[in-house]
Order: C-alpha cells, then structure tokens, then sequence
C-alpha cells in the first residue's frame, strides 16, 4: 500500500494526460441530519485545506437545505478562496426562532482534480449547556 504523500505525487496535475482508468474528482460532498430551535442548534465548521493540498486557487461551496421530507427550503453558494476556517450555522438560514428538522447537503465544486468524493467536514450540535460533533472526514 503506498503511503498518502506517494499517492498525491503519482496525481496529475494540470495539462496532464490521465491514466485510462484514473477518473478525476470535480466534485464532492456531504450531506448531515440538523436541528434547530430555541433550545439546541447546529452549524458546519471546515477549512479551505483543497488550497493548501491541492493548489486550487477557489473552489465553490454549495449548500442546500431541506426540511424533513426532503424539499428543498434554500441554496446558498460560498466562493472559497482563502485557505482559513469557515463556519455555517443554522442560524444564517433562520431570522425568527423555530423548530426545524432537516438535511444540510453541502457540496463542493472545482475545475482541478480534488482527488477524494468526500469532503471534511465537521457538524457541531450545540446548545447553552453542551457541545456535540459528528464529522465526515477523508
């Protein structure tokens, strides 16, 4: 088995021929059950790492959300072009406190090869007297 650091110098770059069976990345993404009311809420932490990785100078981020029977509530797209921390909490899609339950599927976009299908993506549960995470990681 080869190591991570072999795998990545054995990738094309741009401008390169691809192996016949070698099948580039354009997309990935992920996709979290969340909650949000008055008393608990939710939000998605990750970096811009495809920067630092890959080279990628922007990627895009699309979010969608949907309730829980699985109509779409909103979209929303982030240009990530800075390799930093971001956050999305539910609490950008809510003005007014309520009780939602749903899907937040987020996924990610790039003219270059991102190598893996699934992004890293972190999902914090949080209320005033706790903290949860569940992740999605690569």
């Amino acid at each position: 088995m080869k190591s991570y650091y072999n795998h990545l110098q054995s990738i094309k770059n741009d401008g390169e021929l691809l192996a016949p069976n070698q099948k580039p990345v354009f997309r990935s993404s992920a996709i979290f059950p969340v909650l949000h009311n008055e008393k608990q809420s939710a939000k998605v932490v990750f970096m811009g790492y495809w920067l630092l990785k890959r080279g990628i100078t922007e990627i895009g981020l699309l979010l969608t959300l949907r309730n829980d029977e699985g109509e779409i509530i909103l979209r929303k797209q982030i240009l990530i072009d800075k390799a930093k921390a971001y956050s999305v909490s539910m609490s950008d899609f809510f003005t007014e406190p309520s009780d939602f339950v749903g899907s937040l599927e987020l996924e990610i976009f790039s003219t270059r090869d991102l190598v893996f299908p699934y992004p890293a993506f972190v999902l914090v549960y949080f209320g005033e007297n706790f903290r949860s995470y569940c992740r999605k990681n690569i």
